[in-house]
């Protein structure tokens, strides 16, 4: 482990190991003097690159390439010491920035998940309160008939109808916490074709193997927890981090439904969806495997 440079202020140390974590440069936090905060970097070969940065940070922090670390909120209560072979200092003088990273909350922008929230809960509202005559839901189920026709917006527009407000409520506020995530972390464009890719081979799966009658973004959603799964699995300095235990609440949901112990549930578009997810975040990982 090898020193990189010095801050006075704790805060924009933290701030650069976050950008460092963002380039897959794993390091470390420590308080090295009464006032100095110092960064600390795992890999000899990431040190002169670190080094440069650290140069261009203190110049210059509001220089574009450290915006994500800028977003990133980074204060967010202590993390445990990392055992050394010199003897430790006090959990509160050491953070070690790969799990900071990788559990810190997401900043940023994310106007696209927010805007996704309100066109479901617009709808929601509308079909559950207004609409006595299911017009709404009959024009936005999937129709293989009515695609034909060229109806093609069926292709997605199931995802924005529920059934009553517990379904809503489960599926806006996954999508806020997996897409939001994603949206900062990978863009807009990758975010809307992720989001994409997954209602519609999520919707046919359902649609051709059940029938039409179904909706909700449940199948968006397992889409990006898999897509956040398997980056957390697989890149954990991708920025990407999603706890063991919601992976096992999330799955351990998937098979309660699939299994009947809670009915009336679109189990395929959950499959699918989940899916398309693995494949995304998994396919960097496996190409990369076969050079």
């Amino acid at each position: 482990m090898r020193s990189v440079g010095e801050f006075a202020e704790k805060e924009k140390a933290l701030q650069f190991g976050t950008y460092l974590a963002t380039q897959g440069i794993e390091n470390e936090i420590r308080k090295d003097g009464a006032d100095l905060w110092g960064v600390w970097v795992y890999q000899e070969a990431h040190v002169e690159t670190a080094r440069t940065d650290f140069n261009l940070y203190r110049e210059n922090p509001q220089h574009p390439k450290f915006k994500i670390a800028l977003k990133h909120d980074t204060l967010l209560g202590k993390i445990p010491a990392k055992k050394e072979n010199t003897s430790p200092p006090a959990n509160d003088n050491v953070i070690d920035m790969r799990e900071r990273w990788a559990s810190g909350r997401i900043g940023g922008d994310t106007y696209l998940t927010k805007m996704v929230i309100i066109a479901c809960v617009v709808t929601f509202i509308y079909t559950e309160y207004i609409d006595q005559h299911n017009a709404v839901f009959n024009l936005l189920r999937t129709s293989y008939r009515m695609i034909s026709a060229g109806e093609i917006w069926r292709f997605v527009t199931p995802i924005f109808w529920h059934g009553d407000v517990f379904h809503i409520l489960f599926n806006m506020y996954w999508l806020h916490h997996f897409g939001g995530m994603i949206e900062v972390l990978k863009g807009k464009r990758f975010y809307l074709m992720l989001m994409l890719s997954a209602a519609i081979i999520s919707n046919f799966g359902q649609y051709f193997l059940v029938g039409p009658y179904f909706g909700g973004m449940s199948g968006v959603v397992y889409g990006l927890f898999g897509f956040i799964w398997m980056k957390s699995r697989f890149e954990p300095f991708s920025g990407f981090f999603i706890d063991k235990v919601l992976v096992i609440l999330m799955m351990g949901w998937f098979v309660a439904c699939f299994v009947g112990i809670i009915p009336n549930v679109a189990n395929w578009a959950h499959g699918f969806g989940l899916l398309v997810g693995v494949v995304f975040g998994y396919a960097p990982t496996a190409w990369r495997k076969r050079k």
